[in-house]
């Protein structure tokens, strides 16, 4: 078999079986498969779904996780277990929100997640908080089973790492049973979004730096595929256009894709940014899509004896703890994370409540916060 084909229907195969479970689930919460009945066979099942073999075996055995059937080693089959007026008194009804993100470990994450909780208490409303790594078949588990237990809406904090991912986001966001609301910008699946604006960030980042007499002013970046990655660089590249300078590729590193590292977030940027520095040319000043590029970049200047700001100012967006702690503090953008988890909360809530429509798109803005690096 040709790899990339394989490659291709390994990565389709989640989203299959998802759609198996949540078809052969509400089948048997039908009642067209009583407690203690036989199913159909998984080649008579694969047949009716118009689905792999493997795909239905794969379906069966996370119901039988949730404790909906039985699966018998012998020629007994698959049968049913789940009891519905038994199962509707002790199920959990939660009634709550959900906040889904990769990890909480991203510490403006994990202040954006303050923020929903801390707003949700103020309502009187029950949430959740999950982590899904950075594993997308998890999170379109979670995602895909959160009906069972009454969550009215959630908010969705994505990592998208591949367009592979991006395409399968989409079904999963169109296909869900509640509400949802997403941090990122994706047009036309019905979902109010609440993002921060990336091109306010990189022009007011690099027009700061051209007020402060920078011309030969670089950009770094990873994770282009990202659209709010995308606006950040046209930010830099309209400031550089409003002061008369022209855009130099060699002062540019824009890496499509990301390799997050949750336990040690700082050894990507810090190969990025040595790259960039050994490849760009003199520079006057740089500017970093988000404060852990930057950071990186503060401790490869120092390993190649490049003095911050005096030789180079730097400058990065987020305003995590990292920025003021750094050896040279960190000029960065700063974004008010708490404020956007309550706005986020109040979005979802009003879009619950018919409010607001799936076209509904809030931007969050911050300022810049002046250190020492710049």
């Amino acid at each position: 078999m040709d790899l990339r084909y394989k490659k291709s229907m390994e990565t389709r195969l989640p989203n299959e079986v998802d759609h198996i479970y949540a078809d052969i689930r509400e089948k048997i919460q039908s009642g067209l498969w009583k407690s203690g009945e036989r199913m159909p066979s998984v080649r008579e099942l694969a047949k009716d779904l118009h689905c792999s073999i493997g795909s239905v075996s794969k379906a069966l055995t996370l119901l039988a996780h949730a404790g909906m059937v039985a699966q018998q080693r012998t020629k007994g089959g698959t049968r049913v277990i789940w009891d519905g007026a038994k199962s509707a008194e002790t199920s959990a009804r939660l009634d709550a929100y959900a906040f889904i993100c990769a990890s909480e470990q991203h510490e403006g994450i994990r202040r954006t997640a303050n923020g929903f909780q801390d707003a949700a208490r103020e309502n009187d409303r029950r949430t959740l908080v999950l982590t899904t790594g950075k594993d997308y078949r998890k999170e379109a588990e979670i995602i895909g089973r959160l009906s069972e237990f009454d969550v009215k809406g959630a908010v969705i904090h994505p990592l998208l790492l591949t367009p592979e991912d991006h395409a399968h986001f989409a079904q999963l966001v169109v296909s869900s049973r509640f509400p949802i609301v997403l941090t990122i910008n994706l047009p036309g699946l019905g979902c109010p979004s609440v993002v921060v604006d990336g091109f306010d960030m990189g022009y007011t980042m690099t027009n700061y730096l051209i007020q402060k007499g920078a011309r030969r002013i670089g950009y770094l970046s990873n994770y282009m595929m990202a659209p709010f990655m995308r606006e950040r660089y046209r930010g830099y590249q309209w400031a550089l256009k409003m002061a008369g300078i022209e855009e130099s590729a060699e002062r540019v590193m824009l890496e499509p894709g990301m390799h997050p590292d949750f336990r040690n977030p700082l050894a990507e940027p810090m190969r990025l940014a040595e790259v960039f520095l050994k490849s760009a040319g003199k520079l006057d000043a740089v500017v970093c899509a988000y404060d852990y590029l930057a950071v990186g970049m503060l401790a490869a200047a120092k390993k190649m004896g490049i003095s911050v700001p005096n030789d180079l100012m730097v400058t990065g967006v987020d305003d995590i703890s990292l920025a003021a702690e750094a050896e040279v503090p960190l000029t960065t953008y700063r974004l008010n994370s708490e404020e956007q988890g309550h706005v986020l909360f109040n979005v979802l809530q009003s879009f619950l409540k018919g409010e607001i429509d799936g076209s509904s798109e809030t931007r969050f803005r911050g300022e810049i916060v002046v250190r020492q690096s710049a």
